[in-house]
């Protein structure tokens, strides 16, 4: 199956593949769609969009928006990318261990990804929460309760699977001592201030 490469090369057609392939949808298809690119600010290693979808037929239960992720527009960004397997990871890790982990997981309507891994297309479920985005920048840190609530959140999802021998039979999943995660340890000390 095509896989687009950009917001701008999705179809309602492929749209409507998309969403057969991932069991959202039967025999309706996508009539209509738009297309809201988000702020390149938000992600590092992808290129976001949120598409809003209307149905033909009856369309009850259907998600009406949903959440997309291509590969980064930025060269050096999809090349780290592709070259740590990033959204062949994180699209195992819904198909795999979403329905395990004890955290407000989106729903996977679609993923795939180009054998080479510098094509990929991700579409999930919108999850709606509250936005610091209007606020001024000076603001938009986290406050010391919203940090605490989102630590104990992480820490469950990290307690659940602390020592878990099972995840060594997900040869997508890369384990602790690789070039990648000592390259981020490392950088650990000079960003922790």
């Amino acid at each position: 199956m095509f896989i687009p490469e950009r917001h701008e090369d999705v179809t309602a057609d492929w749209l409507t593949e998309a969403l057969r392939s991932g069991g959202v949808i039967g025999d309706e298809s996508v009539r209509e769609f738009q297309i809201e690119p988000l702020g390149a600010d938000r992600s590092r290693t992808s290129s976001l969009a949120r598409i809003s979808v209307e149905y033909d037929g009856h369309a009850d239960g259907l998600p009406r928006s949903m959440f997309a992720k291509f590969v980064s527009r930025i060269p050096g960004n999809r090349q780290l990318a592709t070259n740590y397997s990033l959204f062949r990871q994180e699209i195992e890790l819904y198909k795999n261990l979403g329905d395990s982990i004890p955290l407000n997981m989106p729903e996977v309507y679609f993923g795939r990804v180009s054998e080479n891994g510098d094509v990929a297309v991700l579409l999930l479920e919108e999850l709606n929460g509250v936005s610091k985005e209007s606020l001024p920048p000076a603001q938009r840190t986290l406050t010391t309760s919203e940090t605490k609530l989102a630590m104990s959140e992480l820490s469950k999802m990290h307690a659940r699977f602390w020592e878990d021998r099972a995840l060594n039979e997900y040869e997508w999943l890369p384990g602790l001592d690789n070039d990648f995660r000592r390259w981020i340890y490392q950088s650990y000390d000079q960003a922790w201030a």
